[in-house]
């Protein structure tokens, strides 16, 4: 019969664990969180995935709104992205018409799936929309992760910033 766990060993464990358990909810990197707006010769550019990849590490997202505004996630459940070097490359959601008006629909990244919300549904407003030239131009210059001149630097919590896609 094996030996049975002494109240010693028991009290060892409760008081040990909770350093652990603590640690499995959410990541375990410090993460800054961050919005900001995407722009285009002044108009708001909706309907904009955003891919931030950093040094090291997972990256994040974010997708923009009618009014060219995003919050990045770094997970489906944690706001956020990690501080330091960022490569950003877009790529415009194509899961989703401009004029989708609901809430709680999956949308595609390339490896992370972003939960639409009303703060990153995507745009509504036919003012927001830019032409199939300027699409085409922010995906030829940005839409590569090799190709895109974007370096965004997270360097504090709350953090907004404004990405000017000229």
């Amino acid at each position: 019969m094996p030996p049975r766990p002494t109240s010693r060993f028991l009290s060892l464990l409760v008081f040990a664990c909770p350093g652990f358990l603590a640690g499995c909810g959410g990541s375990e990197v410090e993460l800054a969180r961050v919005t900001g707006s995407v722009t285009r010769a002044g108009k708001p550019v909706a309907n904009l995935q955003l891919h931030f990849l950093p040094e090291n590490g997972r990256p994040s997202f974010g997708l923009t709104d009618a009014k060219g505004r995003f919050k990045l996630l770094y997970t489906e459940e944690e706001d956020g992205a990690r501080f330091g070097e960022h490569r950003v490359f877009v790529r415009f959601n194509e899961t989703q018409p401009q004029s989708y008006a609901g809430t709680g629909t999956k949308t595609e990244g390339p490896d992370l799936d972003a939960t639409v919300t009303d703060e990153t549904k995507p745009a509504e407003e036919p003012s927001t929309i830019i032409s199939p030239q300027d699409r085409r131009a922010i995906i030829d210059k940005y839409g590569d992760l090799e190709k895109s001149p974007l370096r965004i630097k997270i360097e504090k919590n709350g953090q907004d910033l404004t990405i000017a896609l000229d």
